[in-house]
């Protein structure tokens, strides 16, 4: 890519770039124009144009329109050989050669939409409005023998192997970190290490002991900082807090980091059938909430068999999608394989149908997780027996045998998979991405406006 020597074109050789008029103001709307006509008659274009190969203008589209109201044929042009229009070079071009240029917020605005792409503009807007999670830390495991910095006594060499294993899995499951205890304690039994380093007989189990070891460990390692506390989290336990700020001027400045983006378009507007996930335990919120987000589907954590409020959010959405032309809604259920287990995913449904009179043909469950298919394909190991007092006990028993198999189980990856498999057997996949490229082409015109928002109240 070279610029070539001035060359004469005729004036109806050179084009103007579409794409300008978009950005600036037009010559005509120019004080200055006359001004520049009188100066062409008297001396002739002192400045060549800079055109494309294609001889598109780059810069003198303002010369152009003088050299045709002051009636010269031909007009001296620098050729940019290797440039053409349009191209992202091309408008790099064009906007480097206004760089002197008195422009409004409008004008400002408009440059950076035609600099940056589509995928550029998304990818600001998923990384602001992700969930950004602090990535685990991890420390020598002697540096706290003594318990530095804190009153509990630091890791034993009986307890180092355990520790050791417990920081194995959390570097293995960093892309999903918070996890819950349940998550890491099913990670612990793939290769499970000794609670003790000197009881041979110590074997990480899947049993009440081993869970109560690990939860005394992982809280003395969280105590000590040799992996940070936001490395595990607790949906049971919930905090509310006022979401204030120090000042005016913080609250300014984190309102000026999200302005504008924090925006989803509701991917699902144009899927012919209405879609939910319906998860039996909060343990696995953290690892379905990025498939929600995903896919813009409402997720609803049952916490066992679910209320009345619940059942009735969620045909109120289901009653919301029928409006809009819907007329079948799909359920995508989570669920442990126990007795309780493979009754919920069953129970939204049976609720719905009787107490809010849906349809019973207009709603359907799909079973995400977990089935026996998934237990024998991923190897998962086996939580307790059958409790005797389950009142579905009996049939389950006749279906699968005494044993019972946890959600946690599996490694996050694996269950997001599963759900995101579920889903798409819902979906029309030609839809769905037609809503993406709509969203890619908003995120640039919500860029556009945040520069000029930003422009306007004076922030860098």
């Amino acid at each position: 890519m070279k610029a070539g020597l001035v060359r004469q074109l005729f004036v109806s050789e050179v084009a103007p770039a579409p794409i300008n008029s978009d950005i600036y103001r037009q010559p005509g709307a120019d004080d200055g124009l006359e001004e520049l006509v009188e100066g062409i008659k008297k001396h002739g274009i002192m400045t060549p144009l800079t055109v494309s190969e294609d001889l598109y203008i780059i810069s003198g589209h303002r010369r152009r329109e003088a050299a045709i109201r002051a009636q010269v044929a031909k007009i001296p042009c620098i050729v940019r050989e290797g440039i053409f229009y349009p191209s992202k070079e091309f408008s790099e071009l064009l906007v480097e050669a206004n760089t002197q240029r008195e422009k409004t917020l409008k004008e400002i605005a408009a440059e950076h939409v035609v600099l940056k792409s589509g995928e550029e503009a998304a990818a600001a807007l998923y990384i602001a409005r992700a969930k950004k999670l602090d990535d685990v830390w991890m420390e020598p495991l002697d540096a706290y023998e003594n318990g530095a910095g804190c009153e509990r006594k630091g890791i034993s060499e009986a307890k180092t192997p355990m520790a050791a294993a417990v920081i194995n899995c959390l570097r293995e499951l960093e892309k999903y970190l918070p996890v819950t205890l349940r998550q890491l304690h099913y990670r612990l039994l793939n290769e499970p290490p000794l609670r003790h380093a000197k009881k041979p007989g110590s074997t990480y189990r899947n049993d009440r002991q081993s869970y109560q070891d690990l939860s005394d460990l992982v809280t003395r390692l969280r105590a000590l900082g040799i992996i940070k506390r936001s490395a595990m989290i607790d949906h049971t336990r919930e905090t509310y807090r006022t979401p204030c700020s120090r000042s005016a001027g913080d609250y300014v400045k984190q309102a000026q980091e999200y302005l504008l983006r924090t925006y989803w378009r509701d991917l699902m507007q144009s899927q012919p059938l209405h879609i939910e996930i319906i998860a039996e335990k909060n343990t696995v919120l953290s690892t379905l909430e990025p498939i929600a987000d995903q896919f813009t589907v409402p997720l609803s954590i049952l916490r066992g068999y679910p209320s009345f409020s619940m059942v009735a959010d969620i045909h109120d959405r289901i009653e919301a999608a029928r409006r809009e032309g819907k007329s079948e809604t799909r359920l995508i259920a989570v669920t442990d394989h126990d007795p309780e287990g493979e009754d919920i995913c069953r129970a939204v449904e049976r609720i719905l149908c009787r107490d809010f009179n849906v349809e019973a043909g207009s709603i359907h469950t799909i079973k995400a997780t977990l089935t026996m298919e998934q237990i024998r394909e991923h190897n998962l190991p086996e939580n307790q027996a059958v409790k005797v007092s389950s009142s579905r006990a009996k049939g389950y028993v006749h279906n699968h045998g005494r044993h019972t198999w946890e959600l946690e189980a599996l490694h996050p990856e694996q269950l997001q998979q599963l759900v995101i498999n579920a889903i798409d057997s819902s979906l029309d996949v030609d839809a769905f991405n037609a809503e993406l490229v709509k969203e890619t082409a908003e995120a640039v015109e919500l860029d556009a406006m945040r520069q000029r928002m930003l422009a306007a109240m004076g922030a860098t």
